[in-house]
């Protein structure tokens, strides 16, 4: 169902949806450097 809604919204908005999951992941990244005792 989402790879429908991304082939139909065109690849400006997958461009944009793969920028903010690096970003949120890179942050989830520093936040465990920041905090090993999870």
């Amino acid at each position: 169902m989402i790879s429908k809604i991304l082939m139909l919204s065109g690849r400006r908005l997958n461009a944009i949806l793969l920028l903010v999951t690096i970003i949120i992941l890179g942050m989830a990244g520093l936040g465990m450097l920041d905090s090993p005792h999870i």
